[in-house]
């Protein structure tokens, strides 16, 4: 329930004092209960993309009033190409720093030669796209676990980055990885700038 909830969860007063408290400037918002993926409001299409729509609508109302310090992260719908790129030029629009996605563009989790027109449009927009590594990952059909294969791109992007200090062959253009405070790669980002927080 909201009342046993920090307020910071919901409030952006609250947030940045929450930010103040900890000595923090700014924040990147990622999703929370999306970090499963778009996918986790529907697999219905158009209930999909309506949840995603209002969830992106949402965190730019949240982030409203925060002076630039609070950066909003659009999710992508996992329902195909067009799709994710009609919500990526609104939520850019709209005033969204990057996104986040789930699968590919295309809407699978296996990379398809389509994809090349979402990487060519993020690419010449400079526009951050971030990848939870929880959130592309298969279902093994109930035998008890998960498989953390699906993204052959991050694990390259991993082993690249780490010996070469530089992109990854086989990633989209300018595919740098971005790691946690905590040192551990957990996130990924494909962007040919870094974050602007104003």
């Amino acid at each position: 329930t909201y009342e046993s909830m920090r307020p910071g969860s919901f409030q952006t007063k609250a947030r940045l004092e929450d930010l103040d408290a900890d000595g923090i400037w700014a924040q990147v918002l990622y999703p929370s209960v999306t970090l499963r993926g778009a996918g986790i409001y529907s697999e219905e299409p158009e209930l999909q993309r309506a949840c995603v729509g209002a969830y992106n609508e949402w965190l730019l109302e949240f982030c409203e009033g925060s002076g630039g310090r609070l950066v909003p992260q659009a999710i992508l719908p996992t329902t195909g190409l067009a799709d994710a790129l009609h919500e990526l030029e609104w939520a850019m629009k709209a005033g969204h720093k990057g996104c986040v996605i789930s699968s590919f563009p295309n809407g699978s989790l296996d990379p398809h030669a389509e994809d090349d027109g979402f990487w060519g449009v993020v690419q010449e927009a400079g526009t951050p796209v971030s990848v939870h590594i929880g959130s592309f990952l298969r279902s093994d059909g109930g035998k008890g676990g998960r498989q953390w294969s699906s993204l052959a791109f991050v694990g390259r992007a991993v082993r690249n980055a780490s010996s070469a200090g530089s992109g990854s062959p086989g990633a989209p253009p300018n595919f740098i990885l971005m790691p946690r405070p905590t040192a551990t790669a957990t996130h990924c980002t494909h962007t040919t700038q870094p974050l602007r927080f104003s």
